[in-house]
C-alpha cells in the first residue's frame, strides 16, 4: 500500500515534465557540457539542468592567457524569462580552492557549481541566462554571459 503513493507521485511528476537539460547556442558539445570561447583569453565549459524547483549550473572558467586571471566565484547570477533567480544554498566557490577571490595562473581552471531556486514552469525556464561579473584580468573586467535553452 505504501508504494502506491510513490508510484502516483512519480507518474504525476513524469506527466508534468518537471525538468530537463539545457543546450548552449554556439557552444561545442563535449559530453553533456558545452565549450565556449570567451573574451580576454579565457574558455568556458558549462552544463545546466533543471529538475522540479532547482536549476543546477556548472561553470568552469579556464585561463588561456599568459597573465593571471582573478575570479570571484560568488559574483554569478542567473535569470529566467521573468527575472533574477534566488540561490539555493550559500556562497559559490571554486572547487578545490579556498577564498572569496581566486587567482588563476595560465592553464588553471575555476569550476563553480551553482544551484538556483526556480518555479516549476517550463515556459518560464525555457531560456536561462547566466551572468558572471566577477572575472578580471589586470583590473579589466572579463564579462561572462551564457544563454541556456531548454532541450
Amino acid at each position: 500500500m505504501a508504494r502506491l503513493p510513490l508510484v502516483l507521485v512519480a507518474a504525476l511528476l513524469g506527466a508534468c515534465d518537471p525538468g530537463g537539460a539545457y543546450h548552449v547556442p554556439g557552444g561545442i558539445p563535449q559530453g553533456r557540457s558545452y565549450v565556449l570561447g570567451a573574451t580576454a583569453q579565457t574558455s568556458l565549459l558549462t552544463h545546466a539542468t533543471w529538475f522540479t524547483t532547482s536549476l543546477d549550473v556548472t561553470l568552469a572558467i579556464t585561463n588561456r592567457g599568459t597573465t593571471p586571471l582573478e575570479v570571484r566565484p560568488d559574483a554569478a547570477t542567473a535569470s529566467d524569462r521573468e527575472g533574477l533567480l534566488e540561490r539555493n544554498g550559500g556562497q559559490f566557490r571554486c572547487a578545490n580552492r579556498e577564498g572569496d577571490s581566486v587567482t588563476l595562473g595560465p592553464g588553471e581552471t575555476c569550476e563553480i557549481e551553482m544551484a538556483f531556486h526556480v518555479a516549476v514552469d517550463k515556459a518560464r525556464l525555457s531560456k536561462v541566462t547566466l551572468a558572471h561579473a566577477g572575472v578580471t584580468r589586470g583590473g579589466v573586467a572579463v564579462p561572462i554571459h551564457v544563454i541556456y535553452l531548454l532541450d
